[in-house]
Formats: structure tokens, sequence, C-alpha cells
């Protein structure tokens, strides 16, 4: 089984050791943690955030990739939902996420998000397993009655270990 290389805690910079050496450049020591134990984390958690936001949407979204995941781990994905414009019918809408854990392909799937009211809102969240080399993506199935309602959904996904 793989495992995950992504250290959640992070070494104390070498306090013990002089940062800079004779000729004014970065210490092995301290360049050693930088670029082995700061940048790979700081690498890692810049890629696990990229938001998603569409807004004015009037019709299903189809699957849509959030994060390619680096490594092998647990990921939450959040989002918000909300109506910005009255159908003249009924609307409902209901997010998906799908993953790749153990090279299965695992789809997650809300509560429906019913009301048709300019302050009709959701939010909620999945933890997901995935897969080094996989993507994370969402989906939205739309019902709207006339088809003239509109909607607006923020999705973030964060890696957790």
């Amino acid at each position: 089984m793989a495992t995950n290389t992504f250290n959640t805690t992070i070494a104390p910079p070498p306090l013990d050791d002089k940062f800079v050496d004779s000729e004014g450049f970065a210490s092995d020591p301290f360049a050693n943690w930088l670029l082995l134990d700061l940048l790979p984390r700081l690498q890692a958690s810049t890629q696990s955030k990229q938001p998603t936001s569409l807004v004015n949407q009037g019709a299903s979204i189809g699957v849509t990739a959030l994060v390619p995941v680096p490594s092998q781990g647990d990921y939450r994905v959040n989002w918000y939902q909300q109506v910005t414009t009255v159908d003249s019918g009924a609307m409902s809408t209901t997010v998906s996420v799908e993953s790749t854990s153990f090279t299965a392909s695992i789809v997650q799937t809300g509560a429906a998000m019913n009301g048709n009211t300019l302050t009709t809102a959701q939010s909620g969240s999945f933890v997901v397993r995935a897969d080094a080399g996989g993507v994370i993506s969402f989906s939205v199935t739309a019902v709207l009655g006339v088809g003239d309602g509109r909607f607006a959904i923020d999705v973030i996904p964060e890696f957790l270990g």
C-alpha cells in the first residue's frame, strides 16, 4: 500500500546553527530545512486550496475538476450554494463530489437544496480519501421549474493529511 508522503507537521528550523555561512549564503542546515522541510509543505498546502466559484448558473454543472491529487490522503471538500435569481416555478440543486479511493470511483451526494427565494442557501462538506495521481471533482444536478432561476456555488477543497 502506498503511504502518504505529505508530513502534516514541520520540523523547527535549526536554531542551534547559523542561518548564514561566512560567504553570506544560507548555511547547509538552514538551506536543507528550507528545501526539504518547509518548501514541500508549502507547495502541497497551496495545491490543495484552489476555490471554484461559479455564478449565474441556470442548469446542471457537469463533472468539474477541482484539484489534482499530488499525494494520497484525506481531503475535505466544502461548498456553499445560494439561489441568486428566483425561478418562476420550483427549484432544487444537489451537489456531488467524486474522487478515486483504492482505485474505486467514489461519489458522495449531498441533500438537495430545495427552495426558491433569494434567501435559500446551503453549505456542506465531505471528507474524501483520494489516491495519488487522481483528481477530486464536483458536479451539481439542478432541477428548475420554468428554467429562469439561477444559483451560485463556491467549492473549496482542503488537504487534511
